[in-house]
């Protein structure tokens, strides 16, 4: 049973590359979209998704100011709620700054979230490199951290791989050691009391 959303590792890093690396991230924003069809995606890349998406109608042209701003406002309080609301378990409501220290949040996305809700939409201006901000934010608190784990998971499966290599080339070499020892596989018993071809003191 899959527990995450990406197939395997290779997956997962040609996302990475796409969105954060080679600025071509098209086909990685399309695999976000397979991700979150698969189910069980975390907060962190629906974010993702849905900040890149906002930050791209930027550039269209078929929609008015005011719609940029609208998407990319809802974008950023989704990302702030999606963040904050998992922590609040206690039985009074603690602050959305409070939650935002706690996971160390930078406080103009809480200031922002609030702007958005109940005054004015921000500026374009403002609303542009906030999100910029906010994808920087998940990269290097998510998908770094998750990169770094399955490339240390992956060094480590190598390693293991390696040394069992070494070890059954140890075993299956007939060849003569410095130690006179001889493998285990071509190990072949001699006569109780003789060892070394000298007559052992043990008489069995």
């Amino acid at each position: 049973m899959r527990t995450t959303p990406w197939c395997n590792k290779n997956e997962f890093r040609q996302v990475y590359s796409g969105l954060f690396q080679t600025g071509d991230r098209n086909e990685s924003v399309n695999t976000l979209k397979l991700w979150l069809n698969r189910g069980n995606c975390p907060h962190s890349i629906e974010s993702t998704l849905s900040l890149m998406e906002s930050l791209d109608m930027t550039t269209k042209g078929d929609i008015s100011q005011n719609q940029k701003q609208l998407l990319m406002s809802i974008a950023i309080i989704r990302f702030v709620n999606g963040l904050v609301d998992p922590l609040q378990q206690f039985s009074f409501a603690r602050s959305i700054h409070d939650l935002a220290k706690q996971i160390d949040l930078p406080l103009k996305f809480v200031q922002l979230r609030h702007t958005s809700t109940h005054d004015n939409l921000p500026s374009l201006k403002v609303l542009t490199q906030s999100t910029i901000d906010a994808l920087d934010w998940l990269r290097t608190r998510y998908w770094d951290v998750v990169l770094s784990t399955l490339e240390e998971g992956n060094s480590t499966v190598d390693s293991m791989e390696t040394r069992l290599e070494a070890l059954n080339s140890i075993l299956t070499d007939d060849s003569p050691n410095e130690s006179g020892w001889t493998a285990a596989s071509n190990f072949k018993p001699s006569a109780i009391g003789l060892l070394n071809n000298k007559k052992s003191n043990l008489y069995l």
